[in-house]
Order: structure tokens, then C-alpha cells, then sequence
């Protein structure tokens, strides 16, 4: 607002037209500031200067375009102290909690929501070395996120989980930290734990840690949630493991869920299967929840079973094989095991704790099909419910 030079009132003649004429300048010097609608918000028309003079008592911003008190910055009410610039070109501005902070060097740290998001990154922006973190694969939190770095040398061969080209391809890679050596979760691959089939993906990455890790103990990891597919697993130095207590289900529900056949049969590495729920996703009493095919020091635990033909079928030479905690309901049979020849002891089984229910046709169903001897222990599982045999032995010595 200028300066409102209004006229002296003198006790004369023009006294009244002094006083009119001032109020005019009032008027007109406040319409030329603010708005004069009654009903809005009355809007400045002009420059407002402070003169060096604090602002009190505003209130908390609600749109976009309020203005913002020191508290609603710091979150404290206090003057945050910024370190000086000199010296520290390329570097990024942060804080440990409670000081601001320049970073020890020039890699920039990314947040993007999805691996699509991460592919779109402008390569030409990109710092060899960068990291970036990725909150999950197909939107924020759905579990295939995780964090990743950029070499900008790299021409390794991409795949859906591990290795990302930028969408400007060329050289240079986005790769996957790992940060359990052992573990691979196959949401990082894009598998869904919504009940959408996805067999072409959980054997292409139950495939790729089997090329990629010959001869390392590994896991394949599943979350929580529902799953449909079909799995072959032919390694034996990987684990399959379930946290969360993940429901599966097969795709195609007339194999079995999880086929266990190593490419060498009876190769005596230890196999661990554990914390996953089978369950049959068609016709009650129907198909095959877990195959074993020449495996031998197989564990299974803390699994459960339902709705099968079998909830699990082992031949061709099985032994040594534990089944602990695991639980079996409403099945024809609960473990099905024939054709098991091979070295001393063949077709022996170990199973412990745990209960079963509802086996129609047999609990167990033991049958070496040439009459070699089986050593079959079983220690307090519980049965109840049951209208089939508790065990039924064909051509098979049992000690």
C-alpha cells in the first residue's frame, strides 16, 4: 500500500469537504490492496512488504499454497544450522536424525515404487556405483522390491529378477543386492501371491538359481498368501521354504504341487521342504500335493496337507526320508509309497509328531513292490477320523 496523505481539517467553511476527501483516499487506497468482496477471502493487489517484521500466530498449512511456520519444516520449532557448501560440490544434503549432513561421496540414493520405475531412470542421469531402492515390483510393497546398484560397465544378461537393463539400453546394468546369500524370494521375479497361476515363473526362477548356483545351498522363498503352480525340482542343494504359512495350490490340478526328482536319483544331499500349507484348488480327493521321486535325506516339516488323492506320493527308490510336525487331513491316502528298491533298508521312512485325519483308503500305504526290507519309524503322531487302514503293506519285510 503508498503512503495516504490525507488533507487537514480545519475548523472552517471546508471542513466537511476535508473530511469526505480523506475518507475517499482511505477508500481508495484499501480497494487498490484488497479485495472487496464480502463473502471471500479478501486478496491482497500488490506487493506486501514485511519490513524486516515477523509474522506470529499463523496457523498450520492446509493447502498447497499456505504459507509454512519453522515447526511445520523441522518438525521441532527450532532453527536447523545447514553445514556450509564450500567444498562439497556433487555431494547430497542428509541427516543422521538430529544434524543435517553432507554425504561422503557422490553416489545419489533412489526411491522408486516399482521395477518398471527403475527401468525408466534416465541412463544418461546415472552414477556407476548409484543404489537405488525399489519398493516393490508391481506397485509399493507387494513384496519384489528390494535394493539395487548400477554398473554402468555391465552387459550381464538380464533376466525378470535380478539384472535390469535401463529402457535406453546399451551398456550398464541395474543388479539385485542379495542380502541373505542364501535366500530368493520369487516375488523378485514378478510371482504374484494372489491366487494368480505362475508356474512359468516359479520354475523359471527354482531353474535360474539352479544355473546360476550349481553348487551352492540355496532357498526358494515364498510369502504369505496363495499360489498357484506347478514346480519340478531337480537340485538338491535347494531348499524350499515357506514363511507366513503361504497357502499353494496346483495350476494344473492333476500333477502334483511339487515334483521332487534330482537329476542324479538317490544323490544323498540333504533337502529341506518346510512351512508350506498343499491344498488341493479342485475336486476334493483329487491328484498329488508333494512327489518324490529317487530322493533320498529328504526333510519335510511343519507342512500341512489337504484335500489329495495323495498328500504325498514317494517311489522309485526313496530312503531316508523324514516327515516331522507335519500335518494330513482329508485325503485318500496321507503317504503313499511304493516301488522304493535300492541300497539296505530301502524304502525306509521316518516320520514324527504331527497328526493325521481323515485318510479314507490308508494312513500309510507301504508297498517295495519286490520284497526287500523297510525300515519305517513313526513316533507320536496323532490319528483320529480315520475310516481307512492305519498302514497297509504289500510285498514289503517291515522292521
Amino acid at each position: 500500500m503508498t503512503d495516504v496523505i490525507l488533507t487537514e481539517v480545519e475548523n472552517n467553511s471546508g471542513m466537511l469537504a476535508a473530511i469526505n476527501d480523506n475518507f475517499d483516499k482511505l477508500e481508495t487506497a484499501i480497494n487498490l490492496s484488497l479485495s472487496k468482496a464480502v463473502d471471500a477471502v479478501n486478496t491482497l493487489h500488490t506487493v506486501f512488504d514485511a519490513n524486516s517484521q515477523r509474522l506470529i500466530n499463523l496457523p498450520a498449512p492446509v493447502d498447497g499454497t499456505d504459507a509454512a511456520r519453522l515447526v511445520d519444516i523441522t518438525g521441532t520449532g527450532t532453527t536447523v544450522s545447514l553445514p556450509s557448501v564450500t567444498g562439497q560440490a556433487g555431494k547430497f544434503l542428509g541427516t543422521d536424525g538430529t544434524t543435517a549432513l553432507w554425504s561422503t561421496s557422490t553416489v545419489p540414493i533412489t526411491y522408486v515404487d516399482t521395477i518398471a520405475a527403475l527401468v525408466a531412470l534416465v541412463k544418461g542421469t546415472l552414477v556407476n556405483g548409484q543404489t537405488c531402492r525399489v519398493l516393490g515390483y508391481y506397485s509399493a510393497n507387494d513384496g519384489g522390491g528390494g535394493d539395487f546398484y548400477w554398473d554402468s560397465a555391465s552387459t550381464t544378461t538380464v533376466d525378470t529378477g535380478t539384472c535390469f537393463q535401463a529402457a535406453a539400453g546399451g551398456t550398464g546394468r541395474w543388479l539385485r543386492v542379495f542380502h541373505d546369500s542364501k535366500e530368493v524370494d520369487v516375488r523378485w521375479f514378478g510371482a504374484k501371491n494372489d491366487g494368480t497361476p505362475c508356474t512359468t515363473i516359479v520354475q523359471a526362477v527354482y531353474d535360474w538359481i539352479s544355473a546360476t548356483r550349481p553348487f551352492t545351498a540355496s532357498t526358494l522363498v515364498f510369502v504369505g498368501g496363495y499360489w498357484n503352480f506347478n514346480l519340478t525340482a531337480t537340485n538338491m542343494l535347494i531348499d524350499i521354504i515357506g514363511y507366513g504359512n503361504p497357502q499353494i495350490r496346483p495350476d494344473v490340478t492333476t500333477d502334483p504341487v511339487i515334483t521332487v526328482r534330482p537329476t542324479i536319483l538317490g544323490l544323498a544331499t540333504p533337502l529341506l521342504i518346510t512351512g508350506l500349507h498343499f491344498k488341493q484348488d479342485g475336486t476334493q480327493y483329487t491328484g498329488t500335493g508333494l512327489k518324490l521321486i529317487g530322493t533320498h535325506n529328504i526333510v519335510v516339516a511343519n507342512c500341512q496337507f489337504l484335500d489329495f488323492s495323495k498328500s504325498v506320493d514317494r517311489n522309485l527308490g526313496c530312503f531316508t526320508n523324514k516327515f516331522i510336525d507335519n500335518g494330513f487331513e482329508a485325503s485318500d491316502y496321507h503317504i503313499y509309497s511304493t516301488d522304493n528298491r535300492g541300497v539296505a533298508h530301502a524304502g525306509s521312512l521316518d516320520v514324527e509328531g504331527g497328526g493325521m485325519r481323515g485318510a479314507r483308503l490308508a494312513q500309510f500305504y507301504l508297498d517295495s513292490a519286490t520284497g526287500q526290507d523297510g525300515r519305517v519309524t513313526i513316533r507320536n503322531v496323532e490319528s483320529q477320523g480315520n475310516t481307512g487302514y492305519f498302514m497297509y503293506i504289500k510285498d514289503m519285510n517291515v522292521s
